[in-house]
């Protein structure tokens, strides 16, 4: 009887490696998403908007990653001559979104002498 030899096969193509993956920290944008009365008019930090949908979205500039943002929102709304505001400082971070809802609802605004 003649001993068997053992047989090695070697692989037809070598295994790929993968690269590391890198968490990145560039910078990205954030949305805030915001529900109001149709016929409010919405600003943010100051600047006027100009959708006129109940539900509106906005998207901030490039931010940078693991920080807070701050943006303050103002709804305002006339009803019965009567002018209505609801505000509300809003938090954001890069690649997230952010809702809200701002219904000027409350105490009307009382115009200054």
């Amino acid at each position: 009887m003649v001993p068997s030899t053992p047989t090695t096969t070697t692989p037809t193509t070598p295994a790929k490696v993968m690269p590391e993956t890198k968490k990145t920290s560039l910078p990205q944008a954030a949305t805030i998403v915001v529900q109001v009365p149709v016929e409010a008019k919405v600003t943010i930090d100051g600047a006027s908007t100009s959708s006129t949908s109940s539900v509106r979205s906005f998207v901030t500039p490039e931010l940078e990653q693991g920080k807070v943002f701050h943006y303050t929102l103002k709804a305002e709304v006339v009803r019965n001559g009567k002018t209505y505001l609801a505000t509300e400082r809003v938090a954001v971070k890069a690649g997230e979104t952010t809702s809200i809802e701002l219904d000027p609802k409350e105490i009307p605004v009382l115009a200054s002498k």
